[in-house]
């Protein structure tokens, strides 16, 4: 049976794990239609059907990949969104 000194540790870290990630959720939503905006910064995309590299202007660490259907999505990690990974959309892989 655990101690009552691991239980409050565990409750503790519970609570911390919990506040953070509702701080993380409870801001304001995004605005209809933003998902869908072309980057005004870097945008890769020549307009004659080939791309400028880089494609990704940033540093995203330790990439993963994956297919969903005709979807592929890329987490990675992130160091100044604790508690969160950005996650990339694509149709097309660019």
């Amino acid at each position: 049976m655990p101690s009552t000194r691991k239980l409050r540790l565990r409750r503790i870290l519970f609570l911390a794990v919990a506040v953070s990630f509702s701080l993380q959720i409870s801001g304001q939503p995004a605005p209809a239609g933003s998902l869908d905006r072309v980057s005004k910064v870097w945008n890769p995309d020549a307009g004659d059907g080939s791309y400028q590299n880089p494609v990704l202007y940033a540093d995203y660490s330790d990439p993963d990949a994956v297919r969903v259907g005709n979807d592929y999505y890329m987490v990675a990690s992130s160091f100044d969104a604790v508690p969160g990974l950005p996650i990339l959309h694509s149709k097309d892989l660019v």
